[in-house]
């Protein structure tokens, strides 16, 4: 379990390298439960702690609630909630989500990028279920 939460920081503190304006990365499950979290050094949480875990338990339910339209439109990949004093991006994975708050300037631009970085750790970030592959994907078709 020791390992298991390390690997799961070391993926988070990766995002952290992305852009000196992300200010925290944040990793749950589907029910919101934290698996873990990784805050930049020197920066402070705008709100209280049970209030981040209240915004981690809505990120998770919405994440949750959008797998209904898989089928028809496909996954989806992120969310972006733009606010006066930050921005949120939240990660559907397949196995969890992924928060990444970050000061208000960061370029949107940067958001793709955070995201293919996340696809090549999910199996770190999230152990439980291989991800699948595009070969995966191919086998399936051809049931």
């Amino acid at each position: 379990m020791v390992l298991e939460k390390r690997a799961i920081s070391l993926a988070l503190k990766s995002i952290l390298s992305v852009d000196r304006r992300i200010r925290c990365v944040v990793a749950c499950d589907l029910e919101g439960k934290m698996r873990a979290n990784v805050l930049r050094k020197g920066v402070e949480s705008l709100e209280p702690e049970a209030q981040t875990k209240f915004f981690v338990e809505q990120a998770a339910i919405g994440a949750g609630m959008g797998h209904s339209g898989d089928g028809y439109h496909g996954r989806i990949r992120m969310v972006i909630v733009v606010r006066e004093k930050l921005i949120l991006i939240v990660f559907s994975l397949f196995e969890g989500v992924i928060l990444v708050s970050a000061d208000p300037d960061l370029p949107l631009e940067k958001t793709p990028g955070i995201g293919e970085r996340l696809d090549m750790m999910e199996e770190a970030i999230f152990p439980t279920r291989p991800v699948p592959t595009k070969f995966d994907q191919i086998k399936g078709d051809l049931r």
